[in-house]
């Protein structure tokens, strides 16, 4: 618990070339130092500046890349980086390409989102992995959108709450809810609600 507070604290001013980290081989060396989010991946390559410390970690034009899961490019302010559950961040990201099969986050029964596969963002992020707003380009399998929205991701106790603008492009609405009444579609409309289930849910759209 000591060296973890340390590492938390620990000044970090850095210009990085092409760093690569061996995940599997520094858990064994230094237990407890890589974060939740992070110890089911073997290898991390950094590229760019990061000043400041984990709790508090200005970036610039830092490019990452996780395994083949996820390659981006990312300017901006990360908090609490190695506690996932307080971890907030405020980036402009300048490319992003995520499998969202094999990324941590949070998959509700409603949602086919392994059906997106890989996606391609750019955009604007900022939030938490609880609450987030989202402003940017997103592709996928499923299709494009155009996004302005901001999320309150669902819990076992909560359901997902969101509202905002978005744009659709022949988008597969009715894979991505589960729901054959849909296909692909393309419309742009402002939506203010909660809840996934069609049966119950509470959503305003205009548009």
């Amino acid at each position: 618990n000591g060296l973890h507070k340390n590492l938390s604290n620990l000044r970090i001013d850095a210009n990085l070339k092409s760093l690569n980290i061996d995940l599997t081989a520094l858990q064994k060396i230094i237990p407890n130092v890589i974060p939740d989010s992070l110890r089911r991946y073997q290898d991390l390559k950094i590229n760019g500046m990061a000043k400041g410390s984990l709790n508090d970690l200005v970036i610039e034009n830092l490019e990452l890349k996780i395994d083949d899961v996820l390659e981006g490019k990312f300017s901006g302010n990360v908090l609490h980086l190695n506690k996932t559950n307080d971890l907030k961040f405020d980036v402009n990201v300048s490319r992003l390409s995520a499998d969202i099969r094999r990324l941590p986050i949070p998959k509700p029964e409603q949602l086919a989102l392994d059906s997106l596969e890989v996606v391609s963002y750019v955009g604007a992020l900022k939030g938490s992995l609880q609450e987030m707003l989202i402003i940017g380009d997103l592709q996928s399998k499923l299709g494009d959108a155009q996004l302005d929205i901001n999320l309150i991701l669902p819990t076992p106790s909560n359901e997902l709450v969101y509202k905002g603008n978005i744009q659709l492009e022949r988008f597969d609405l009715g894979t991505l809810l589960k729901n054959d009444q849909f296909d692909r579609l393309t419309l742009t409309t402002e939506i203010d609600g909660s809840g996934l289930d069609l049966k119950n849910i509470d959503t305003k759209i205009n548009g």
